[in-house]
């Protein structure tokens, strides 16, 4: 400030403006901010870290059982890093906790190295001089800086006379003397350690057990390993003794020997990995030893016999592990181990016992009591454990290997239960034995019951099969496979039955096998998967008799494809869908005797299910119905049926089907007219299905033989009543003027039982003009001069041929016929042209051939007598 103030005093006198003075004044700042950086401790001063305090016995503690004694320190120092670095104040030394210094011992701060002139020095003291005596108590060591040192003096300071020791004999305490205070001494950089202090242990002066022995099977290692450590008076480990200990027994109930007694302590630790008492006994002591060392004694303990119990295993296995699932008649191995009461591996165990099958599901699963299959011969145990072999020859559900050593007293079975199950069913047999399409013996598919057995051949099986559907199939060239219903009741003496059970189809089916080995997954058409129940897990999910990961199959089949069964057949048949339609169908529709019409039908094979299914199965060879159909009039019992002819449909997937526009009622075969000449406007067309096997048509409602309502009906009408009739045609004679157009009337007539009438219903026959026959024309009328200028379909029974004008000077008549028959005859005029063969019309249904005379330049009327009235 006294700088600036003169710098000031300097601008007053002097123009400020001059560079010089400028200059002058940024190098004063720069000073200023030099001395302030280095005055702010930025940088820090040399600690030399007090010695002797490293390894400080805990034999020294003020503590109860302490000596007490003082461990003297030399230093610290501490060196500043500039001139008056340390600032006015106090300078503490904190000792951490679990130590304390002597409050008696004089401790005085010197000066070690500084400026040689005392003035510059800190509290102006020479080099080598008593800066200060500092006050002491337990936990601080306190002194003043006075004076800071000055110039270019950098001063060190030195402790001189600090005593610690430990304040208790354990924990052992470890820290660092930290330096606090006023002075900027303060500001020392992290860390802060003016000196380290390690209470180490004391002499070693017992032993104590780290790891006390614990209980262990006879023979065996004790486990974990006993522990012993070498520790000073306090219980502190005696990490630098590496002397011998031993062990002894204290507590002997059994007079058993110890193995394992002696090892070398590591760093104050004696381990004895391989200590191992040789008889049981409970209350066993231990006494660790060390020369010069105090004993001590364990707690008690206990070794155990080394047997307890017997488990079975799979070859290998860990006690308490599955035993898998075996097979009828096919050798396996199983381990039998001794175990402790730990339920470990007993390996010095090498007694005599007895190894039998026994059957888990008796003796109220009490093992002793559990009845005996099977004796298995034994072996000698080694390392507490044996493996014996058998075959046992028949099926078994629920088995456990049983062990006894009768001079132990010692009787268990393994601790899992398993199955030994049959490798398949070896025969399949039934009532339905008829495998052709025809014969017996025969079921109704659907609801025809039989039975069937499955048997494996072995006393032992008493499982209870099942059947896969899917793995049935049905004879060859059926549509689908059909489903086998029912259950087969469980097995006895090996073999199981089922007998109601019903299959859905026609035909034949067979139950499919698969060898397994090629097909471990394939389905089986009768198979057990439940007889292994116990060996949840303990088998593979398939067909296998091959082992895979040690494991055989849960489930067995049929090993083959069986022989075919049936034979089945439909329970009934049902018509669908039918009709009849009329050749003329217009209005209320009629038929003539000797026309084709249209039949149709569409009838079922069903089975016998209380929802009866199509039997597709019905097709081909096994499709033995034939469709026959009856007619009758009025249902008065006279049987029509041999002059009804209707082409036969096909069964396709149990579906018969016609559809046909040929069927015909034949015209009578009498001349005179009688009862076969009809009318027959109240006929019946139905069907029935002959079928070997005596299956009905379902709904039936006709009887051709029976008058009136039928009571045991045969036959089921295809549609409600049609006319049949009897037709024939008339044209008649006509004449008239040359030169006008000349009709030829013609009427469709039918039998009304005892004349020809009118059949009004016609409207539907058609004459072309192509049949119609011209001959004998008489001049001067020529040849072909007239011709059929226009026909019409009939109407109400009535049709017209006209007659074109042959014109001026072609009087004379002509013949005319119609051609009713299959082929052509005779010559027809078409067009006016010239004479050429008649085509056949096939009007055969008509009785006759129609004839009639056209004659033209007649100019009579038909009319006697005429009068006009005006």
């Amino acid at each position: 400030m006294k700088m600036i103030d003169s710098f000031k005093m300097l601008c007053t006198h002097s123009p400020c403006k001059s560079a010089r003075w400028l200059t002058y004044l940024f190098s004063y700042l720069l000073f200023v901010s030099i001395s302030l950086t280095i005055n702010s401790n930025s940088f820090a001063g040399t600690i030399t870290l007090a010695t002797g305090g490293n390894a400080i016995s805990a034999d020294t503690t003020s503590a109860v059982g302490g000596s007490g004694a003082w461990t003297s320190l030399s230093g610290p120092s501490y060196q500043e890093a500039f001139s008056k670095e340390l600032s006015l104040g106090t300078v503490i030394l904190t000792i951490p906790p679990g130590f304390e210094f002597n409050v008696a011992s004089t401790v005085n701060v010197v000066l070690s190295a500084g400026d040689k002139n005392a003035n510059k020095n800190l509290n102006g003291t020479s080099v080598g001089g008593l800066i200060a005596t500092a006050s002491v108590t337990k936990t601080s060591i306190t002194f003043n800086i006075t004076a800071q040192s000055k110039g270019n003096a950098i001063d060190t300071i030195s402790w001189q006379g600090i005593q610690v020791r430990p304040t208790n004999g354990t924990p052992l305490a470890i820290g660092n003397i930290t330096s606090s205070g006023s002075s900027g001494i303060g500001g020392v950089s992290n860390p802060n350690n003016f000196g380290t202090l390690i209470e180490v242990a004391g002499i070693a002066v017992q032993l104590a057990y780290q790891t006390q022995p614990s209980n262990t099977i006879a023979a065996n290692p004790i486990s974990p390993a006993i522990v012993v450590q070498i520790q000073d008076k306090f219980g502190n480990l005696a990490n630098t003794n590496n002397s011998s200990v031993s062990l002894a027994i204290g507590t002997n109930p059994s007079g058993g020997a110890l193995v394992g007694t002696t090892t070398t302590a590591v760093a104050g630790v004696a381990t004895f990995n391989n200590s191992s008492i040789d008889k049981a006994g409970s209350g066993y002591t231990l006494i660790a030893s060390s020369t010069g060392l105090k004993n001590i004694t364990s707690n008690p303990f206990n070794i155990m016999s080394s047997l307890a119990n017997f488990d079975a295993v799979e070859v290998g296995a860990a006690p308490a592990t599955k035993l898998f699932t075996k097979l009828v008649g096919v050798g396996f191995s199983v381990d039998i181990i001794a175990l402790n009461s730990s339920n470990g591996i007993s390996s010095a165990y090498t007694g005599t016992v007895t190894v039998k099958l026994v059957d888990a599901s008796t003796g109220g699963g009490i093992c002793s009591s559990m009845l005996v299959l099977q004796n298995i011969s034994v072996t000698s145990f080694k390392s507490g454990r044996m493996t014996v072999s058998l075959t046992y020859s028949n099926a078994a559900r629920n088995v456990r290997i049983r062990v006894n050593d009768a001079s132990a007293g010692v009787t268990a079975c393994s601790t899992d239960n398993f199955s030994i199950r049959p490798t398949g069913f070896t025969s399949i047999n039934s009532t339905m034995t008829n495998s052709s399409s025809v014969g017996t013996p025969s079921a109704v598919a659907g609801s025809g019951a039989f039975a069937m057995t499955a048997d494996t051949g072995l006393a032992g099986y008493d499982g209870t099969p099942k059947i896969d559907n899917t793995a049935l199939q049905a004879h060859s060239g059926a549509i689908q496979n059909g489903n086998l219903i029912g259950v087969f009741a469980a097995a006895s003496s090996g073999a199981a039955s089922a007998s109601s059970l019903i299959y859905t189809e026609v035909g034949n089916f067979r139950m499919l096998g698969s060898i397994p080995t090629i097909g471990d997954n394939l389905a089986r058409g009768i198979y057990d998967d439940s007889f292994t129940a116990v060996d949840a897990g303990d088998c593979t999910n398939d067909f296998s008799n091959t082992l895979t990961g040690g494991k055989y199959g849960c489930k067995f089949g049929i090993t083959a494809n069986s022989a075919y069964f049936g034979r089945f057949y439909p329970a009934s048949f049902t018509l669908t869908i039918s009709s009849l339609i009329p050749a003329c169908s217009a209005v209320s529709g009629f038929t003539y005797m000797g026309q084709s019409f249209t039949a149709t039908a569409t009838i079922q094979a069903l089975n016998g299910a209380s929802t009866p299914l199509i039997t597709k199965n019905y097709n081909g060879i096994y499709a033995n119905g034939t469709a026959l159909f009856a007619a009758v009039n009025n249902n008065n019992g006279v049987d029509l049926s041999s002059r009804l002819t209707i082409p036969a449909g096909t069964w396709t997937a149990g579906i018969y089907t016609l559809n046909t526009t040929a069927a015909i009622f034949s015209l009578p075969t009498t001349a005179i007219a009688d009862a076969s000449w009809g009318p027959f406007d109240g006929m019946l067309i139905g069907v029935r299905i002959a079928d070997p096997d005596g299956i009905t048509l379902n709904a039936r409602d006709m009887n051709p033989t029976t008058s009136g309502t039928c009571i045991s009906c045969t036959h089921k009408a295809l549609s409600a009543a049609t006319r049949m009739r009897l037709g024939r045609l008339r044209m008649s004679n006509a004449y008239g003027s040359e030169l006008l157009t000349l009709p030829i009337p013609i009427e469709a007539q039918y039998w009304s039982s005892t004349y020809y009438s009118i059949n009004t219903l016609d409207s539907c026959t058609n004459i072309p003009a192509s049949s119609f026959i011209y001959s004998n024309f008489q001049a001067p009328l020529t040849a072909c001069a007239t011709h059929t200028s226009l026909t019409g379909v009939m109407s109400n029974g009535r049709a017209t041929n006209n007659l074109t004008a042959p014109g001026s000077g072609n009087s004379g008549s002509v013949n005319l016929s119609i051609n009713t028959s299959t082929s052509a005859s005779g010559s027809t005029c078409t067009s006016g042209g010239p004479a050429v063969p008649a085509t056949a019309a096939n009007f055969s249904w008509f009785v006759n051939s129609p004839s009639a005379k056209a004659t033209f330049g007649i100019r009579k009327t038909k009319l006697i007598y005429l009068r006009e009235n005006f």
